[in-house]
């Protein structure tokens, strides 16, 4: 319920609940009230119904423009909606787990939101001095596996293990077998092939090739028949009366969003017209040790978003 808020009332003030109508104020210039001269009645600038009616309009509606309550004996009524000019954001967040999220309307015309925080330990807050939004950052709270997840696999052989054959002239699976880090909620690693969920992801892979000739890599999207990223170009080539070869790898990097779960290889292609059996990893089996294991390949997969 609406009160009289500022505006005169009381016995013989001779109040009236239809406002004058404005006068036209003449010239461009701002103009200042003056007092008497010596104390001296009717010498000074007189004070018309027009300009008080004019004060009272402009209290009013800053008042009630910021929502604040009419209550005509609350002495704080403008000083509430100046304040709410600074710090009239209401937190929408969750304390407990350390994220704040400011969702107001400021004189039902300017709408601040923030929609989404990811993480944890993140804090926004609006300083009530200056009004900018400020981000606290937790310390130890937030981690790159909350807010970048990764998962890291690696093509291994086993000591003394011969490295698997490549196809000529055709794409060829190459045989990942190995998670070090899975962060990603949904992604896994099943008979080469690489599961992601939904999302928006970032790529490193790099894959060896011997007796191969011209050969590069490429990061393919199995149930869609698509190319996500090509490695670089390189040559490895068979060394001359020997069966030793260059080892060269072949890197790429690539960026992209899926909209649904897909099914991802890592694949290698060689074309060479020498007649010798081109491989993913090294044409010689060197003993590294009884345990130990050669990395042919690797990609690493960041969850952006």
């Amino acid at each position: 319920m609406s009160e009289n808020i500022v505006g005169p009332f009381g016995s013989g003030v001779n109040e009236t609940t239809d406002r004058p109508e404005d006068a036209d104020p003449t010239g461009s210039t701002d103009t200042w009230f003056q007092p008497c001269v010596g104390g001296a009645a009717g010498t000074g600038t007189k004070v018309p119904a027009i300009w008080l009616n004019k004060v009272t309009a402009l209290l009013r509606r800053a008042i009630r423009g910021m929502g604040v309550t009419d209550d005509a004996t609350d002495d704080d009524m403008l000083l509430k909606a100046i304040q709410k000019t600074v710090r009239g954001l209401e937190d929408k967040g969750n304390p407990a787990l350390g994220v704040s999220i400011h969702d107001g309307v400021n004189a039902g015309t300017n709408n601040y939101k923030l929609r989404r925080l990811r993480g944890s330990g993140l804090t926004v807050a609006i300083d009530p001095t200056t009004g900018e939004i400020v981000l606290t950052v937790g310390g130890d709270a937030v981690s790159l596996a909350g807010l970048a997840p990764v998962m890291m696999i690696e093509q291994r052989r086993a000591n003394l293990a011969g490295a698997p054959a490549l196809t000529r002239n055709a794409w060829t699976t190459r045989p990942i077998n190995t998670v070090l880090k899975n962060q990603i909620s949904g992604a896994s690693l099943s008979a080469s092939q690489i599961t992601l969920p939904i999302g928006t992801f970032r790529v490193s892979f790099l894959g060896t090739a011997s007796n191969a000739g011209h050969h590069r890599t490429r990061l393919q999207n199995i149930t869609d028949n698509q190319t996500l990223g090509f490695g670089h170009s390189a040559d490895s080539h068979s060394q001359t009366g020997n069966n030793d070869s260059t080892l060269n790898p072949s890197s790429g990097i690539c960026w992209f969003t899926l909209a649904a779960p897909k099914t991802l290889e890592l694949q290698t292609y060689y074309a060479s017209s020498i007649s010798v059996t081109a491989r993913m990893g090294d044409t010689e089996d060197q003993d590294i040790g009884s345990g130990n294991f050669h990395v042919d390949g690797w990609l690493e997969i960041i969850k952006e978003a």
